[in-house]
């Protein structure tokens, strides 16, 4: 008997977080948790697919090999381990070019397969008409972004305006935001 309440108390705990990461606009399945980022996907999209789209090569530069496949681990690495650090390579660079460098910085990033279901999500959770390659939602502090048009200035971007926003506390002013947000993205591709 202990062992079917016990059963249920974990059930009912586990459609409780679910229904609480949707209320939050979450969506899709974790794929990564690393020190500065949730990575939320859709089903379609997986971390090699991420690392390729994102062009991981330049924040691998110290390491020994030159190339990656679904299938390959370094020295037990996962690619999802190769996922998490190049997200948190990302945002070191990318607090480096803003020289913001926050202490306790987290944040949710959601990808949509492309931009019409990210467009449709936004209407659906938010009551927003935007068509957007990405956003940051500063009122739950989650990066959504299209998956179809993602490159890493794209991401770089969001996660600027996501460190603007837990440096001062609220949004920047937007014209503030947008000039600091585009350098940020022209030094990202430049750097490719």
């Amino acid at each position: 008997m202990r062992r079917i309440i016990v059963g249920f108390i974990l059930f009912i705990l586990f459609l409780a977080q679910n229904c609480f990461a949707q209320g939050q606009g979450l969506t899709g399945r974790l794929l990564v948790k690393s020190n500065y980022f949730d990575v939320y996907a859709d089903d379609e999209i997986d971390p090699y697919q991420l690392l390729t789209k994102i062009n991981y090569e330049y924040l691998l530069h110290g390491l020994q090999w030159k190339s990656l496949d679904k299938e390959t681990t370094f020295g037990g690495e996962t690619i999802e381990l190769v996922l998490a650090q190049m997200l948190d390579g990302l945002y070191e660079e990318v607090a480096d070019i803003l020289d913001i460098h926050l202490a306790n910085f987290h944040s949710t990033v959601v990808f949509f397969k492309d931009r019409v279901s990210l467009t449709d999500f936004l209407w659906q959770q938010y009551n927003l008409v935007l068509d957007q390659r990405s956003i940051y939602y500063h009122q739950d502090n989650i990066i959504y972004a299209s998956f179809d048009q993602l490159n890493k200035g794209l991401l770089g971007r969001q996660i600027a305006s996501a460190i603007l926003t837990q440096y001062l506390g609220v949004p920047a002013p937007s014209l503030i935001e947008d000039v600091l947000c585009s350098v940020v993205e022209s030094t990202l591709l430049k750097s490719q």
